[in-house]
């Protein structure tokens, strides 16, 4: 089955992510009012606008494990498929299709919403700032996917779905704790402010990582009995 009817297929399943994701909107769009009033009443500068977009706390600890959560809860398990084509690889992309597709969704509104209200503030006032935002809402992305496909590994792994939600929140808890420590690590990096050049090879490292994550899901699901 090629790529193209294989994304075709998973967007069947879109009217199952309606309403969760819809939970993740309305906390989204309170998370951006929330900020936006509180820049408003800052200095404005693009450090302040920065630190207050890109902090550990709603976009970290509650906006990142939940959008993880939702996709891992939405996703559909298709076994027979593999029945029918007689290959385990079709499952693996039926799971991360899904997971991207849920994913892009819930992060193309924030994203958005951060760049044209950075904008709007006025301290984007060169190209390098502009690119270090874009940068850095990639950088939440790739943490996205990271939690998603652990929570994939726990729930294939231990077959069941709160297995995955406990990886979501315990490994997300560990970042978390780490983070309170200052001790850095490629993800949540995007809590930090950094040159452009820094971003682009902090998220070529979070791709590695990711793409090692994914060979990892694809082993387990060549490897379980079905």
């Amino acid at each position: 089955m090629s790529v193209a009817r294989l994304v075709k297929q998973q967007l069947r399943y879109a009217p199952r992510y309606y309403l969760p994701v819809m939970l993740v909107y309305a906390f989204t769009m309170l998370m951006i009012l929330v900020k936006v009033i509180a820049i408003g009443q800052s200095d404005k500068t693009f450090l302040d606008v920065y630190f207050r977009w890109f902090d550990a706390y709603l976009l970290g600890v509650i906006f990142l494990p939940m959008s993880a959560m939702i996709t891992l809860m939405t996703v559909v398990f298709r076994p027979y498929d593999y029945l029918r084509s007689g290959s385990r690889k079709l499952l693996y992309w039926q799971l991360l299709i899904q997971a991207l597709v849920v994913q892009i969704i819930i992060w193309i509104p924030w994203a958005v919403s951060t760049l044209v209200s950075s904008y709007a503030f006025g301290v984007i006032s060169n190209y390098q700032a502009g690119i270090m935002i874009v940068l850095s809402t990639v950088e939440v992305f790739c943490n996205q996917l990271f939690l998603v496909l652990m929570g994939l590994i726990g729930y294939l792994t231990l077959r069941r779905k709160v297995a995955g939600l406990i990886v979501i929140v315990s490994l997300n808890l560990f970042l978390f704790s780490l983070h309170l420590n200052k001790i850095v690590t490629p993800l949540w990096k995007f809590t930090r402010s950094q040159s452009p050049l820094d971003k682009l090879v902090n998220i070529v490292v979070l791709v590695l990582v990711l793409w090692v994550i994914s060979e990892a899901l694809l082993a387990i699901i060549k490897n379980r009995d079905y």
